[in-house]
């Protein structure tokens, strides 16, 4: 553990909180419009409910151009593998890795001295984690005793080149996949002398699973099986033989799906809340550090007495978040109607009838 004092003067940390009142204009204005532009979102399962339902490859020639959602069994006749192992037939397969290594934790916390200086401790701790990225361990305070160790693993995912879906034989490039999440380690052939089984995961290094050293790696297969019942979206090319991405307006759609046609709308409607609310819930963050550094000079003037200082940044916080509230449901507000002509065709209609009822009273 290393611990680090600095002290600011007063008239210091006035000029600090002044040069972070710009980059708090830039979060609120930056967050801002990712909040406005994510409103246009597409949420590709409106486009792909139109898709028409094929169970099979009968009378498929007839429908040259056409966007549809096959459903059925999907089966691989390739082995898939990487530099270390190998798998039976598989979609996609996925090697996770993690590395024991040093990980370096900083803990800041400021305290306002009577004058309106400020003293800053902050302590660097040391443990050892299994990480899927390794610090740069001479970025470290204190690098010495510390240092981490590399090796040759890396996360990487391997996938079939065809597949095959109700009796037709499909290119996967450019195909969204179902996501790998069926571990399969107890199940692989390793193909080298570098790696060996050790509890749940296959092991490399000078440890033990219970007992690693630094630089030791112990890795995860997973993978995407055949499936019993999958559903495929595209624009059949014919001509081809092969399944197409599928435009429309701004959707594009090309894509495996677990399930029926309508399991794959579920999870297409899943996955496009999950990034709608997480864009929202980031930019929503960063305007809140925004309008909390566009504050900071006020409660910073106020800290000579440092009680002052202390009610003036409580205020500030409660000022900010009714602020990020307020704007950012406005911005919502605004994006939802922009990117949709039924809600702004309503909003017109009710301000023109608003205008139309001043109108005659005037």
């Amino acid at each position: 553990m290393v611990t680090e004092t600095k002290t600011t003067s007063y008239f210091g940390r006035i000029g600090n909180s002044i040069k972070g009142v710009l980059i708090g204009l830039i979060l609120v204005v930056g967050s801002g419009i990712f909040l406005f532009t994510n409103e246009g979102s597409v949420d590709i399962s409106e486009y792909a409910v139109n898709a028409l339902e094929q169970f099979g490859v009968e009378n498929l020639e007839t429908m040259d151009g056409e966007f549809l959602a096959l459903t059925g069994e999907v089966t691989v006749d390739e082995v898939l593998e990487d530099e270390y192992a190998r798998y039976g037939n598989a979609l996609v397969l996925k090697r996770d890795v993690e590395t024991y290594a040093w990980v370096e934790d900083e803990n800041r916390s400021t305290k306002t001295n009577a004058g309106g200086s400020s003293t800053t401790t902050t302590t660097y701790s040391y443990s050892k984690e299994w990480v899927r990225k390794v610090p740069d361990s001479t970025q470290f305070k204190d690098p010495e005793g510390h240092e981490n160790v590399y090796n040759d693993f890396d996360i990487s995912t391997t996938r079939a080149d065809m597949m095959n879906i109700a009796g037709l034989d499909v290119d996967t490039f450019g195909l969204r996949m179902p996501a790998a999440d069926t571990d399969v380690t107890g199940e692989v052939e390793v193909l080298t002398d570098d790696l060996w089984v050790e509890g749940e995961y296959l092991f490399n290094g000078f440890g033990t699973i219970g007992s690693p050293e630094i630089g030791d790696a112990r890795i995860k297969y997973y993978v995407v099986p055949e499936l019993s019942t999958a559903t495929l979206f595209g624009k059949w090319n014919a001509e081809r033989s092969v399944m197409d991405p599928y435009y429309e307006d701004e959707a594009k759609i090309h894509g495996l799906y677990v399930g029926t046609k309508d399991m794959a709308l579920e999870t297409m409607h899943s996955e496009y809340l999950t990034k709608l609310w997480m864009i929202r819930g980031f930019s929503l963050l960063f305007m809140f550090v925004g309008f909390s550094m566009i504050f900071a000079p006020f409660h910073t003037v106020l800290s000579v007495i440092p009680a002052i200082g202390s009610l003036g940044k409580g205020a500030a916080g409660v000022l900010s978040f009714v602020l990020t509230l307020l704007v950012g449901g406005i911005i919502i507000i605004l994006g939802k109607v922009w990117y949709s002509w039924l809600l702004f065709v309503i909003l017109g209609l009710i301000l023109a009838g608003v205008g139309y009822k001043y109108y005659k009273k005037s």
